[in-house]
């Protein structure tokens, strides 16, 4: 009884073919490994669109990316930093011309936080 229960469930979750979502799934973190690893390949450049990629792929990260931005501001002591604004990470496209140096120049901005992101990461 519990296995057909199962079953239900699943095709009410994933559809006529669950094991085709897994499938699909797959490919596509497939794909992300590999264009992780062709941007990789551009040096720093490649290594700074991975974590843009990264910090913005998460609704959490995102909110702990703008977080610390404002913790920032109030550790400077900067009266303004209520209402201050935070600001998200630009990623670079293929459409825009100069989005690789609007990556960049975004990054180095708020770089303080960008490392303080992915500190935990690095040295787990």
């Amino acid at each position: 009884m519990g296995h057909v229960i199962n079953l239900v469930a699943r095709a009410l979750l994933f559809g006529e073919n669950p094991d085709g979502f897994e499938e699909e799934n797959q490919e596509s973190m497939v794909e992300i490994i590999k264009q992780q690893k062709q941007w990789r390949a551009l040096g720093p450049i490649g290594k700074l669109h991975n974590v843009v990629v990264w910090i913005r792929s998460s609704a959490e990260r995102q909110r702990e990316f703008q977080n610390r931005q404002r913790a920032s501001y109030i550790t400077t002591g900067d009266p303004d930093a209520a209402t201050k604004p935070v600001y998200n990470l630009i990623l670079a496209n293929d459409t825009r011309w100069n989005s690789n140096l609007a990556e960049m120049q975004r990054a180095v901005e708020l770089r303080n936080v960008i490392d303080k992101i992915i500190a935990p990461e690095v040295y787990k």
